[in-house]
């Protein structure tokens, strides 16, 4: 007799797929108590678009000629204008891009790790 329940099924149990594909923004304090910078959030967007964002957002962070025009497109007008006046420096503004998308990435959890990855 075969069995017709298949093998190495990957549970959905408990996972909240609408809360997957809810935008996780994140805010980063403006010095001197100046309130906050909203970052939308990039992963909350069809796969072809996540892949061209952080095609681009590589690309800023490594050429200052790219940067300006990323974050035109990025961020929305008003968290631009008080992101460009807060961190006018590239070094800042890469420090800061770094540390979101740090952000970012930790809430989509560490890929490769648990036991189906240890040899």
């Amino acid at each position: 007799m075969t069995n017709d329940k298949p093998k190495n099924v990957v549970s959905l149990k408990g996972l909240d797929l609408e809360a997957l594909g809810e935008a996780n923004d994140a805010r980063v304090p403006i010095p001197g108590g100046g309130g906050f910078i909203l970052f939308p959030d990039p992963y909350a967007k069809p796969s072809d678009e996540v892949g061209e964002y952080l095609e681009r957002l590589q690309a800023a962070m490594n050429d200052p000629t790219l940067l300006g025009g990323f974050l035109k497109e990025y961020l929305p007008a008003a968290e631009h204008k008080k992101f460009v006046k807060a961190f006018p420096l590239w070094k800042q503004q890469v420090f800061i891009l770094g540390k979101v998308e740090e952000h970012f990435a930790s809430t989509m959890g560490d890929v490769g790790e648990g036991d189906a990855s240890a040899s």
